[in-house]
């Protein structure tokens, strides 16, 4: 719903770009509750990247969470 309601002006083939990179974001997110994920984070030893390859394209964007 966040998409569908943030970027509702937008083609819908876009929103489903901006979906599949929301879902990696919310599975970033979701790897920070384990503990060994947030102590690796606040030590340094550990950093989490998001990525989305979009086959029509062949971009490859990465990005830190």
């Amino acid at each position: 719903m966040k998409v569908k309601k943030e970027h509702a002006s937008v083609a819908f083939d876009d929103q489903c770009s901006i979906l599949e990179k929301e879902a990696v974001n919310v599975s970033l997110e979701n790897l920070k509750t384990y503990p060994f994920v947030k102590e690796g984070l606040a030590n340094g030893t550990l950093k989490l990247i998001g990525a989305h390859y979009d086959f029509v394209s062949g971009e490859f964007l990465t990005w830190k969470k």
